[in-house]
């Protein structure tokens, strides 16, 4: 397998050395920190991932700003050996609790023992941090996180507009809070990488999204957990495009190319519903892997033109545009445009006002950078660049410059829509009730302090769910009568849902499951027009559900499982003609299926579990 193993700081200095088999020269962390420092073969400015030097094979993956390295001399599988690296990293980040030269060093024989136990005489033995719990029994040395660098998307953990505070996921698995009791928290973050190539008159090329559902656990004791998905998730494309930016809340069909999903996710339902279940191991792993190589918006728009501008000279223009809406702000964005071999100097011309940004010329490998701390949705920025030639272009000035490439971070939003609905954590017992953390595409929490003033006339979606509100739900709700979507899922709202739905009238997806909810439900929502989507699932309401199918035409998705309900099985809904999913299981309604339901042609989903059926 692999002969060493060692982890370098961006100085080349040695933090951690193991050496299992004693086959490559001890020298080897400096041959491979000068080979990369210095790389120049092929025209490539960075070294690959893999390279070989004097008969030694050298693996490495670089983690905020650490290389971690690989070193052997036989013929091994190049994937196996990265994703080691990539899965030690994560490992001795679960019990550090952040990756950083500082939080190894105090820690190094903790590291050390973890290696020890990861990899002995260079064959792999376990990378689970669950199963490390019990061989290694060192604490960690906590480092202030207060004083290190965000590490990333999956530091930008949000709960409506309060922020967690630093230390939230750069914790240890394994050590306690003060006073010896460990929180019960658990994380959730949806990361995507964009690639978008655009053509010299900005049409687009190619356009590819690859994701993942990223969980931290800190829970104790394992309990299950259910995490479902948006409910017209597609897996497998099927044409068409989601070129729209209005449905990156909510609305339209997802469809991803493919997905993957990690060992402990059970697929009993996800057909169904859309629900993962899983019992999430200690630390942070992938929940999901997911790709989409469908037309998509892309959030930025860039028109780039260079032309001559006398003798030895040429002007760059690039103008930037944020194609998202205003609300959304793109963070630490970095624009970079390779130049010409022969050019000598840059001079650069922001437009006036512009605060935030940085523009420089990297003379080693002729690259333009422009930095913009922040870029808010709908707005656009220009920068001009006056270049100066050794030597006069013997060519076209644009076949020997670009392409531009652009990074960013932005929270909060992600372009395949895909969405945590909502996160259900089995409970051990009445007082469990874990902090759930969870990055979606739309912020939970944004209008809460306004909503009792009931004046929001204009907001159309509303989205609460996974938050800790009880009491009963506001009857102000009704002042919001341009309401599109209304969710207030997860949570611990109790008593009757309120009798406010008249007032609702461009009312189309309502989800209120997974709260206390009692009593029978209120007439104005069992005749609301123009519901598409009903969810009221697992809560405790009760009596008959008398749905008026001739006013709610338009209903296509009726989930009322783990209630109270009794009575008949909704003999009105073969007026609902455009039903395609019904699930009522888990009630203690007739056992008779009615024979209207042979008009429900449009119905796909109907789950029959726990429904005591009869004459199926």
């Amino acid at each position: 397998m692999i002969s060493q193993f060692f982890v370098l700081s961006q100085r080349g200095d040695n933090i951690v050395f193991r050496d299992y088999r004693g086959e490559v020269p001890k020298g080897s962390a400096e041959i491979f920190f000068r080979k990369v420092k210095f790389w120049k073969q092929d025209g490539q400015e960075e070294a690959p991932p893999i390279f070989n030097v004097d008969g030694v094979n050298y693996f490495h993956v670089k983690v905020v700003g650490l290389f971690f390295v690989a070193t052997t001399r036989v013929n091994v599988s190049p994937s196996l050996v990265l994703e080691l690296l990539q899965r030690v990293a994560r490992v001795i980040k679960d019990y550090l609790g952040v990756l950083s030269e500082d939080s190894f060093r105090k820690n190094f024989v903790l590291v050390y023992e973890l290696l020890d136990e990861v990899i002995d005489f260079g064959y792999v033995q376990t990378t689970s941090t669950e199963v490390l719990k019990s061989y290694v029994f060192n604490e960690p040395i906590v480092v202030d996180a207060a004083r290190l660098q965000p590490l990333g998307p999956a530091a930008i953990f949000m709960q409506g507009n309060k922020r967690m505070p630093g230390t939230a996921i750069t914790k240890s698995v394994v050590a306690n809070e003060p006073g010896g009791r460990k929180r019960e928290e658990i994380f959730v973050d949806i990361i995507e990488k964009i690639s978008v190539t655009f053509s010299s008159s900005g049409y687009i090329l190619t356009s590819e999204v690859d994701g993942t559902i990223q969980m931290k656990s800190y829970l104790t004791g394992n309990p299950e957990i259910r995490l479902a998905l948006n409910e017209d998730l597609s897996i497998g494309r099927g044409g068409g495009s989601v070129y729209d930016y209005g449905s990156s809340y909510g609305a339209g069909a997802v469809i991803l190319d493919d997905c993957n999903f990690h060992e402990s996710v059970r697929l009993d339902s996800f057909n169904m519903d859309r629900t993962l279940a899983l019992v999430p191991p200690d630390g942070e792993f992938p929940v999901m892997n997911h790709r989409m190589t469908q037309e998509f918006k892309p959030p930025f728009h860039i028109n780039c033109l260079i032309e001559e501008a006398g003798h030895l000279k040429a002007e760059v223009v690039l103008k930037i545009r944020a194609e998202f809406p205003s609300n959304i702000t793109a963070n630490t964005v970095v624009v970079e445009m390779p130049l010409p071999k022969y050019t000598t100097r840059a001079s650069f011309e922001l437009e006036p006002g512009a605060v935030g940004q940085r523009t420089d010329f990297k003379e080693a490998n002729k690259k333009l950078e422009w930095d913009l701390k922040k870029i808010v949705g709908g707005f656009e920025h220009t920068l001009r660049a006056k270049l100066t030639f050794s030597q006069e272009s013997h060519g076209n000035i644009t076949k020997e410059a670009g392409p531009v490439s652009m990074t960013f971070t932005i929270p909060m939003y992600n372009a395949s829509r895909l969405q945590v609905k909502y996160l259900q954590i089995a409970k051990k017992s009445s007082s469990y009730n874990p902090y759930r953390w969870v990055e979606s595409p739309f912020p939970t929490n944004t209008v809460h302090s306004r909503l009792t003033d009931g004046y929001e006339t204009g907001l159309m979606v509303l989205n609460l769910q996974n938050n800790n509100f009880s009491g009963q739900f506001n009857h102000n709700i009704d002042h919001l009568s341009s309401l599109v979507e209304l969710d207030i899922s997860s949570n611990s709202f109790s008593r009757v849902i309120p009798d406010v739905f008249t007032n609702l009238g461009k009312l189309e997806k309502f989800s209120t499951g997974l709260n206390n909810f009692n009593g029978t439900l209120p007439v104005s929502l069992l005749n609301s027009p123009s519901i598409t989507s009903l969810d009221l699932q697992n809560n405790s309401l009760n009596g008959p559900v008398n749905l008026n199918c001739s006013t709610m035409v338009h209903l296509k998705s009726l989930r009322l499982s783990s209630n109270n309900f009794n009575g008949l099985i909704l003999h009105s809904l073969f007026s609902c003609k455009n039903l395609t999913m019904l699930n009522f299981g888990h009630n203690n309604l007739d056992s008779q299926i009615p024979e209207s339901f042979k008009n429900l042609k449009a119905l796909t989903v109907l789950p029959l579990s726990r429904t005591n059926l009869v004459n199926l």
